[in-house]
């Protein structure tokens, strides 16, 4: 599977701690769970958090080690995606 067919998982996190995941606000239960979903179909994440160069809020903390737990290939994005 080339990489233009790989599905995809667009994930943003606000600086006061919303997740977003493609554009919906979304729960860090949602997110294992769709994460899952996408490590089976060989899918990868494109990871945003506004205001990058300040301290992430705590979950952005969590959200990164679920999405590692997963497996899945992550590209950092200097812009938001949704």
């Amino acid at each position: 599977m080339g990489p233009q067919s790989r599905p995809l998982l667009k994930i943003t996190m606000s600086k006061s701690g919303a997740l977003f995941v493609d554009g919906t606000n979304s729960s860090f239960a949602d997110l294992d769970a769709r994460l899952a979903r996408l490590a089976e179909r060989g899918g990868e994440v494109w990871y945003y958090r506004e205001d990058g160069q300040e301290d992430p809020p705590p979950i952005a903390l969590d959200v990164m080690s679920l999405v590692l737990s997963h497996r899945v290939p992550v590209s950092m994005s200097s812009r938001s995606e949704n």
